[in-house]
């Protein structure tokens, strides 16, 4: 990453607003979201607590830093930088981030002195995706298994001075679920971080996707292609159980998510339609490996549906920057305010 000077001036006008205003970005202390007692709506975890199920993921070059304050002030303590997002900005993007981050640990003693239970201010995740751009030698074709794992080992000792929790990995695309369990076991062993195994729909298989979306006004059509190297359900609960064995024998951390996308004729899927998806797969993959793994939720939820999933026991639930819109980090509150009501 290049020099974080060019970050000074903007610190600098918060810093000053918080002395002289005694608010941050034009938001009042007293905004700020803070769990009280006993109104606690935190995540336990080996080794950690979160203080909300609240998570924002995202990674375009236009979100800067002080759109990642705005989600944290308002209660999303998981923050994810995903690197699929962020293909043609890494660097940028991915400044604009940590230049977040830090700032965050700073100011949290400011705006959230008064809380009980001492969690860090911050969960902090990175989302990992393979970049064919720079694989493969620029031959545009899919990149073979060992170039998947080089890239991504890499992006997570990149990542490791941030101080992060979680790397968010997915399957690999080569149609072996044996490949990706080792990528898994390989993390797991050399840094020292919770590895999360992201579910993607097509585990759901054709038809299973065509049962959902058949349901829904001007559906998506599924491109044909958009299974090939796909792992079945089955499969993968093997997978995940043998993984949750070895973590839980070697005292690694593993958890799983659904979230990911699939192919449709109009692009990636998103929305409404792959939320719908995300909770079928839910419901299949709870009631096969129960709940002794722990299960979090990616897969397009607005704010709103933040409740549902937690009080369901799934955490975190990470909603996309680009789906907030401008009035994101109040949405954030105001669906953690819903909790601590209901």
């Amino acid at each position: 990453m290049s020099d974080p000077d060019r970050f000074d001036k903007r610190i600098e006008d918060i810093v000053s607003e918080i002395e002289d205003h005694d608010s941050m970005l034009g938001l009042s202390r007293w905004e700020a979201f803070r769990s009280a007692s006993p109104l606690d709506l935190s995540v336990v975890r080996p080794n950690r607590t979160i203080e909300t199920p609240v998570g924002v993921s995202g990674g375009r070059k236009d979100l800067r830093f002080e759109d990642w304050l705005r989600f944290w002030y308002s209660g999303a303590r998981t923050l994810e930088f995903d690197t699929g997002d962020a293909t043609q900005s890494l660097e940028t993007s991915g400044e604009e981030f940590a230049a977040a981050i830090a700032l965050a640990r700073r100011l949290h003693r400011v705006f959230l002195p008064d809380l009980e239970v001492p969690t860090p201010p911050v969960q902090v995740q990175f989302r990992l995706v393979p970049r064919p751009t720079v694989l493969g030698g620029g031959t545009g074709g899919r990149p073979s298994m060992r170039e998947q794992m080089v890239e991504l080992r890499d992006q997570g000792q990149n990542w490791r001075k941030l101080g992060l929790d979680c790397l968010v990995v997915r399957s690999l695309a080569t149609g072996s679920v044996e490949q990706t369990e080792t990528l898994v076991r390989i993390i797991l062993k050399e840094m020292d971080v919770e590895v999360v195994l992201e579910l993607d729909p097509t585990l759901l298989g054709r038809d299973g996707v065509a049962d959902v979306l058949s349901d829904l006004p001007d559906a998506a059509v599924v491109r044909p292609d958009a299974f090939e190297g796909a792992i079945g359900l089955t499969e993968a609960v093997g997978a995940i159980r043998r993984l949750g064995g070895y973590a839980s024998r070697d005292a690694h951390r593993f958890s799983i998510r659904i979230g990911g996308t699939i192919e449709t004729n109009r692009g990636p899927l998103r929305g409404r339609p792959l939320y719908l998806l995300g909770l079928r797969l839910l419901e299949h993959v709870r009631g096969s490996i129960g709940s002794e793994i722990p299960v979090g939720f990616a897969a397009d939820p607005e704010p709103e549906d933040v409740p549902r999933l937690a009080e369901a026991h799934v955490a975190p639930v990470l909603v996309r920057a680009d789906q907030l819109g401008a009035d994101g980090a109040p949405r954030i509150a105001r669906a953690l305010r819903a909790m601590e009501q209901e």
